[in-house]
Parts: C-alpha cells; sequence; structure tokens
C-alpha cells in the first residue's frame, strides 16, 4: 500500500511539473510580424479592418459607430479619423532654445479582445518619431516598433496560453506640426485552447495514469490473496 502511495506521489508531482513547465514556455510567447503579407499568411484566415467612417477630429475618449473607443491625449492637437484610418494632428513648435516638445498618444481599444492584430503606421511630414504598441487582457504595453516611417506594419498574432489582444497605442514625441495615424487596422478572432484547459487536459492523464495503476495494483493483490 506503501508503493501505492509513493506512486501516487511521484505522478501528481510529474504531472504538477509538466503543466508549470507547459505554461511557463507559452506564457506571453506572441508572434510579431513587420510584413503584413507574411502575418495574414500566419494567420491562414481572412481579416477584418475597422472603418471609422466620415472624417472627424475629437479630442479625449470617443467611441464610434464602429464600437472602438478611441483616447486621443495631444498637446496643441487633436484626434483624426476617416474611413479606415485613426491618429492625430498637431501644430507645435519648440521656443528658440527651447527644449519643449509635442507628446502625443492615441490609444485604440476594441470592442471585444481578439487574438490578432495587425496596422500600417504613418507620421509626417517633419514628425519621424513613432513607438507603437500593443495591449492586451493582462495589462501590459507590448512595444513593437520604434522610428518608424510611412507604411510600416505592425502585427501579433496571441499564441495559445497568451492574453488576448484589446488594442494598439501609436505614441510621438517629436516636436514640429505633423501627424501621426494607424490605418487598415486589421483583426482576427482565432480560437485558441485557454492555459485552464491544457492544464485540465494533463492533469486528466495523469489521474487516468494512477486510476490504472491503482487498479493494476489492486488486481495483483487479489490473485495474491487467492493463492495463499
Amino acid at each position: 500500500m506503501a508503493r501505492i502511495y509513493q506512486r501516487f506521489a511521484v505522478a501528481v508531482a510529474s504531472t504538477t511539473i509538466v503543466a508549470i513547465i507547459g505554461s511557463i514556455s507559452k506564457a506571453e510567447a506572441f508572434q510579431l510580424f513587420s510584413d503584413r503579407t507574411q502575418w495574414e499568411a500566419a494567420l491562414n484566415a481572412p481579416t477584418q479592418t475597422l472603418d471609422f467612417g466620415e472624417p472627424r477630429l475629437f479630442s479625449g475618449t470617443t467611441v464610434f459607430p464602429n464600437g472602438v473607443s478611441v483616447l486621443a491625449n495631444v498637446i496643441n492637437g487633436q484626434g483624426s479619423a476617416e474611413g479606415t484610418t485613426v491618429g492625430a494632428v498637431f501644430n507645435t513648435t519648440n521656443p528658440v532654445g527651447g527644449t519643449g516638445s509635442v507628446r502625443g498618444d492615441v490609444i485604440v481599444n476594441l470592442p471585444s479582445p481578439v487574438t490578432a492584430l495587425g496596422f500600417d503606421a504613418s507620421v509626417g511630414p517633419v514628425n519621424t518619431t513613432l513607438v507603437s504598441n500593443f495591449l492586451s487582457e493582462a495589462g501590459q504595453v507590448l512595444e513593437r516598433s520604434l522610428f518608424l516611417f510611412p507604411g510600416a506594419f505592425s502585427g501579433i498574432i496571441s499564441e495559445a496560453g497568451d492574453p488576448l489582444l484589446t488594442g494598439l497605442r501609436i505614441s510621438s514625441n517629436s516636436p514640429g506640426t505633423g501627424f501621426f495615424n494607424a490605418s487598415n487596422i486589421s483583426y482576427k478572432s482565432v480560437s485558441v485552447p485557454e492555459a485552464s484547459s491544457t492544464l485540465g487536459i494533463l492533469v486528466a492523464f495523469g489521474t487516468f495514469g494512477l486510476g490504472t495503476a491503482f487498479l493494476r495494483r489492486q488486481k495483483q493483490y487479489k490473485s495474491t490473496t487467492a493463492v495463499d
């Protein structure tokens, strides 16, 4: 009987270790892309593109007809949206000898989490510094690119066990007059197994193995008893 308990403890420990290693190896293993064609090929599924409708300037937080919430926080500027493009326009000039600069953020929050998100980023005409990030359910900001130029693509795919994606942020701190935006914001909600499901499968296999070992031991015990 003592050996049965030992086997039980070993099996449980093994199952737990495998589950932990699996969770660690899959933690935040996002796939990042800088080419839209490669991103779409990796998805192997059609995507949807956000449409913000008629030309519009806004500030603060605005909810668009497509259900997307956009926060525009731009010094001496406003958020701007038209069709498949959303971003900001600004007009700020550093004083002579000054060190001030325009700082702006545009945060796009999707109506519901997705597992794949991509967009084309542009800056100009004199503003050439842009940082793009992806937002996830876990609350972290994933920095994707720095010093983007017109037409630069940023894409991400959330793999099994990763937090789902909730939106994106584009930021700039360059002085001058110009704009920065994200266009052709595409997404795809791909079904992925939850980490808890993976853990459940591992536990199920471990339990099945334990039950089999226990029944085998019981049969051996009964056979030995019958012979005696």
